[in-house]
């Protein structure tokens, strides 16, 4: 009840796991029937895992969670890791990752909070639930709500949907005055090497679905999304980063002519993104469609390759209740927590995301490779941007070794994209050994280098042995 909450904590800060085994929701309050249950309760410092449906699902108001994290939603139905369908929910300091449609969903309802949480979305199969195509899936998400508040919250890759959606998605739907400030979207769409992720050219199976999620399409591996032909009115994105995503940094979309819409976007900076962009959101390199926009009142806001060169985003200090305080946000409160659980280094992480300088980065997988006398493999190297780069890469190729040939000996490459090389093993030996092929991309005075390894003639087999 008001002023007497219900407060479950863990003993030892991250050590009190509950885990679903896939057969239970670890933890849900209140549901539809028999009504007003699962309130004013306070949960802080737990771990909660593998659910059948959403790992965390709330259903009762005012509840608060604190220092919870919480991974793998059922990947097959329409589940999500945290479900907020209620009123005056807070998450504060939170982790969500893994499995699961959306990994923060706040559901048709309002007043509710999201502050400083960490998602990083993994996997959706979605091979029971047929009503949207595949593959799909976003961090954060406000689905037809108002007056909810996100703050200093990260979405981290790889999802193919969004790592912030405000959507209303039907004629009648509502998304008014929500707000989402100081918050980072990165990598939606990307693998953490900065390679694209690909997807399969079907669903997983088994399934009787069989739509399929076409990237040429608008919208799609975006960093800050606002969706839907319904209303969407005075939302607010404010010190808002992005950066490194696939599609585009903050994209617009109206599916069907509909729906009063209007918004501010101050001190936003979006750089770097549209990696693999398609025409229809202006190609690669685009970071926004100025098409798409002209409702926002855009003010302060660093976004590159168009005519807004403001200040951009403030992200060293914390929001609270919608103001910006003098409290530092770094180290990223939760760090130790997510280290442990996910091996992910945020802090870190993010401040190489937010200062990368201007330039080039190569990336290959695999880095091992095996040839046998007279075989031929391919080594493609995929060559990304950074801070607006935007100047083509030489890509070379070379070895010490007499016995492996390299075809050709250079790729000239227009970022994003990859130089291929074939490897030929051209001895007469039937000898095994180890063979370091080196590739260096320069342009202008930027120089970047990576190096993959060649077994000639030998086997998996005998690895240990070559290596001794």
């Amino acid at each position: 009840m008001p002023g007497q909450p219900i407060t479950i904590r863990a003993q030892h800060d991250g050590k009190a796991i509950i885990d679903g085994e896939y057969e239970r929701i670890p933890v849900k309050l209140g549901d539809t029937w028999p009504g007003p249950i699962g309130e004013y309760f306070v949960i802080e410092g737990i771990v909660a895992r593998n659910s059948p449906d959403s790992v965390i699902y709330v259903r009762g108001d005012h509840n608060k969670f604190r220092r919870v994290s919480a991974y793998n939603a059922n990947t097959d139905e329409n589940s999500h890791v945290y479900t907020i369908w209620a009123k005056d929910t807070l998450l504060e300091d939170c982790v969500a990752a893994g499995t699961g449609r959306d990994l923060i969903l706040i559901y048709q309802t309002e007043q509710n909070v999201i502050r400083r949480c960490f998602t990083a979305w993994t996997q959706w199969d979605g091979r029971n639930f047929c009503g949207v195509t595949w593959p799909n899936g976003n961090n954060v998400v406000i689905y037809n709500a108002s007056n909810n508040l996100i703050e200093n919250s990260i979405a981290f890759g790889s999802a193919p949907g969004a790592g912030f959606l405000v959507q209303a998605n039907a004629d009648q739907a509502v998304a008014n005055n929500n707000r989402v400030l100081g918050s980072m979207a990165v990598l939606s769409g990307m693998n953490r090497d900065g390679t694209v992720r690909q997807w399969g050219s079907t669903r997983p199976k088994p399934t009787t679905c069989d739509g399929m999620t076409d990237f040429n399409w608008p919208g799609k591996r975006v960093g800050f999304f606002t969706w839907g032909q319904g209303t969407l009115l005075n939302n607010t994105w404010r010190d808002i980063f992005a950066s490194d995503n696939a599609g585009l940094g903050f994209s617009v979309d109206r599916p069907f002519v509909g729906g009063a819409r209007s918004g501010t976007l101050d001190r936003a900076t979006i750089r770097s993104n549209g990696i693999d962009a398609p025409d229809s959101d202006g190609g690669a390199g685009s970071n926004i469609d100025q098409d798409k926009i002209d409702f926002l009142t855009i003010t302060n806001s660093k976004i590159e390759k168009t005519k807004y060169n403001g200040e951009g985003a403030t992200i060293q200090n914390r929001y609270v209740n919608g103001t910006l305080t003098d409290t530092p946000l770094w180290p990223w409160p939760m760090e130790s927590r997510i280290r442990n659980e996910l091996g992910i280094n945020v802090t870190q992480t993010m401040a190489e995301i937010m200062a990368a300088p201007i330039g080039f980065r190569l990336a290959t997988m695999p880095k091992f490779h095996q040839l046998y006398n007279g075989q031929t493999g391919t080594v493609r190297v995929d060559v990304t941007s950074t801070g607006g780069f935007a100047e083509p890469v030489t890509v070379r190729a070379t070895t010490s070794s007499p016995d492996v040939a390299i075809t050709p000996a250079n790729v000239t490459v227009n970022p994003p994209g990859a130089a291929e090389f074939t490897l030929r093993n051209a001895s007469a030996s039937n000898g095994a050994d180890f063979i370091t092929v080196d590739f260096e991309g320069v342009s202008g005075n930027d120089t970047q280098s990576l190096s993959v390894t060649v077994l000639r003639n030998g086997s998996v087999i005998n690895l240990l042995a070559l290596s001794r």
